[in-house]
């Protein structure tokens, strides 16, 4: 069959590329339907090839970007990711992360698990040359601290993109990190922006001090200090553009708009918890007793927290041993609109990953893991 290119001054893709010709293929294979005629692809305007790479996932138009430079360059324009960014926030779907934790390296591997294809990505981590952790993701990026200077790096794992923040204004002993996305129009990527939390103390300081960073300004600035008579959960969670951490006794919260922090006005359930945020709604994820794991969810009206699940008692079992007898876990969730609303929870000593579907009430796992989870929505077209 004669084959049909796309040129470009300098480069061409060919049709008859086995990535391309796979595209071609009838995916249903109960479809009574014939795969289309590669004669019919052979004659593709190349405005078209474009257009339908704009309904790919993104790992597969990441791979689909390997076929020539001129599709790199076509996929990767400024109205392809305005296009693109249209597209996938119909259908978009984040990827449960998986991030190595190892102290002493530099380099580190993340494990994508993709809700859509149902199958792991393994993605190579940007080398910052130095050593960190990856500590939260907000929007597809990533935010990264060193070890032991504290610096923070905003990074993209998709694209290897990253860039160093400013240093913050004041030094702390130990610190507790969170960012939050800031979307101000959903369909234009440029008006993107990110604030980052840092609050903590010097060694026996009483109280922890607090600064906001908004990546529009490229700029801390300080907000109202938090004075906590016990241990906070060094975690924060986004929720309604705020981020909110598990104290002793209940729930604190930081306004990003005007700085301050409050206590959520709802008595926290006993047992050892973990807070989340799916579609919207705040969670409470929980060892209750040493018999059960529940699930809790903030009613702000009633400014209680409302028991919605009750982990099956051979599910617990289960994970239970998996984890080697341990009841201790942290907690992903998934906090975009759509079917498939998931909670995951991930053993410290586990390689499994227990998923529970918020809509459907269900238990189930997922393949096995030995890192680290998180959630991230995968963005091509933000760099960081």
């Amino acid at each position: 069959m004669e084959s049909r290119t796309f040129t470009s001054p300098s480069t061409s893709v060919s049709l008859s590329h086995p990535r391309v010709k796979k595209l071609c293929k009838n995916k249903d294979e109960g479809s009574k339907d014939e795969a289309m005629d590669e004669t019919v692809w052979s004659n593709l305007p190349a405005a078209m090839f474009v257009k339908i790479m704009q309904f790919l996932p993104p790992a597969s138009l990441l791979q689909q970007r390997t076929l020539s430079k001129w599709v790199y360059q076509a996929t990767s324009s400024v109205s392809f990711n305005h296009l693109y960014r249209k597209q996938r926030n119909r259908v978009n779907k984040p990827w449960l992360l998986l991030v190595q934790t190892y102290i002493q390296e530099t380099f580190k591997i993340i494990k994508a698990y993709d809700f859509c294809l149902e199958k792991w990505h393994r993605i190579p981590m940007v080398n910052l040359r130095i050593e960190f952790d990856v500590v939260a993701s907000a929007g597809g990026l990533l935010l990264c601290e060193s070890k032991p200077s504290h610096k923070l790096y905003m990074c993209n794992p998709l694209t290897r993109t990253w860039r160093e923040l400013p240093p913050t204004q004041k030094q702390r002993w130990k610190t507790v990190v969170g960012v939050v996305h800031v979307q101000e129009d959903p369909n234009d990527v440029g008006r993107d922006a990110f604030k980052v939390v840092v609050a903590g103390g010097k060694f026996r300081e009483s109280g922890f001090s607090g600064e906001v960073y908004d990546s529009r300004t490229d700029s801390w600035k300080m907000i109202e200090p938090i004075f906590v008579n016990s241990g906070i959960d060094w975690e924060f969670i986004q929720y309604k553009g705020s981020l909110y951490s598990l104290i002793y006794g209940g729930v604190i919260f930081c306004n990003l708009e005007c700085g301050i922090w409050s206590k959520v006005q709802a008595a926290k359930p006993e047992g050892s918890m973990k807070l989340v945020e799916c579609n919207g709604r705040l969670f409470m994820v929980g060892v209750f007793t040493i018999l059960r794991i529940k699930i809790w969810m903030l009613d702000d009206s009633a400014k209680n927290w409302e028991e919605i699940a009750t982990m099956p008692r051979d599910t617990f079992k289960d994970f239970i041993k998996l984890n080697g007898f341990n009841p201790y876990f942290s907690c992903s969730s998934t906090y975009y609109t759509g079917k498939g609303r998931y909670i995951c929870l991930v053993g410290v000593s586990s390689t499994l990953v227990l998923k529970f579907d918020i809509d459907l009430k269900t238990w189930t796992w997922l393949p096995k893991h030995s890192l680290k989870g998180m959630f991230l929505n995968p963005r091509l077209e933000l760099d960081h």
